[in-house]
């Protein structure tokens, strides 16, 4: 799990973990299994690990990373890009 001083602003990390919290209940990620928020690094670029049956699947996890970023990017417009890791 990402910690405060792994970032420059820790008001970052908590903005981008409420969106996560909200995709995850409503939006794009509604129904996954599990994500994890790995890291956001000096450059503004949120690292995420997907479990479940779409982090399995390419053509699934593309999309939904695609959709997450936008999600994140909308309230959080300091972020580069959002990728998904191992």
């Amino acid at each position: 799990m990402v910690q405060p001083s792994q970032i420059p602003d820790a008001g970052l990390l908590q903005r981008v973990r409420a969106v996560l919290e909200r995709e995850l209940k409503t939006g794009v990620l509604a129904g996954e299994d599990d994500v994890e928020l790995v890291s956001i690094d000096s450059d503004q670029i949120v690292q995420v690990r997907i479990a479940g049956g779409c982090a399995s699947c390419p053509a699934t996890l593309v999309p939904l990373v695609f959709g997450l970023e936008k999600a994140i990017k909308l309230e959080v417009p300091e972020i580069r890009f959002v990728e998904a890791v191992p």
